[in-house]
């Protein structure tokens, strides 16, 4: 049989007897998602190539910020089986600041969820390089949707080390229960299923990361 492009499955069914408005979100959803996916490869090849667009093109904000800053794109950072991916970054080691900026290609997103998916970054991020974490180092945030930096929330909010700590420690201690279960119940991670593996914007499928963002 002939593969053809489709935009509903049989393993979940929302569009089954949808009315018609129904049926109406739920396919703007689908290509609300494959636009933002797109957004997210383009602005990360545009940073990675160091190639700055005009001023009134979309996203043009995050993208010419990055490259004149030194942002790198799209970085996956694991802890064990747990993995998250950074729209971008910068360590500042000399003003001792981590930057984290958060695209949004929707009009519509949770603040709150956005500023909890970058503190569990920024938690990541200093799992990943504890030589960068003191006392006196901070986090800085910024979330980026298509006209600029957002307006939805107070922007350049700050974590420092005691906030961070305690996030690191409930990451690391998910992880450990997580390889626990995994041993205790012999689970194979090549034949799980439903897992939201860290593929959607590098291109590619990590099997043995479970995504936190």
């Amino acid at each position: 049989m002939t593969k053809q492009n489709h935009l509903f499955g049989c393993s979940h069914t929302p569009w089954l007897n949808a009315t018609y408005g129904k049926m109406k979100r739920l396919i703007k959803q689908k290509a609300n998602l494959n636009i933002g996916f797109a957004a997210h490869k383009y602005c990360a090849q545009k940073i990675n190539d160091m190639e700055r667009v005009g001023d009134n093109t979309p996203f043009s904000l995050y993208i010419n910020t990055a490259i004149k800053h030194c942002y790198d794109a799209e970085v996956t950072l694991y802890c064990g089986k747990i993995a998250g991916t950074i729209d971008s970054l910068k360590m500042d080691i000399d003003n001792n600041t981590l930057y984290i900026h958060e695209l949004k290609t929707s009009r519509k997103y949770d603040v709150d969820k956005a500023i909890t998916q970058m503190r569990m970054y920024a938690a990541l991020y200093f799992i990943n390089h504890p030589d960068h974490l003191n006392k006196n180092t901070k986090v800085m945030y910024n979330i980026y949707d298509i006209d600029g930096i957002s307006d939805k929330w107070d922007n350049n909010k700050t974590d420092n080390e005691l906030t961070l700590v305690g996030l690191m420690g409930d990451i690391r201690e998910a992880s450990a229960k997580i390889d626990v279960i995994i041993k205790n119940e012999n689970i194979d991670l090549n034949v799980l299923g439903g897992i939201d593996y860290e593929e959607d914007r590098r291109g590619e499928t990590d099997k043995q990361s479970i995504s936190v963002g």
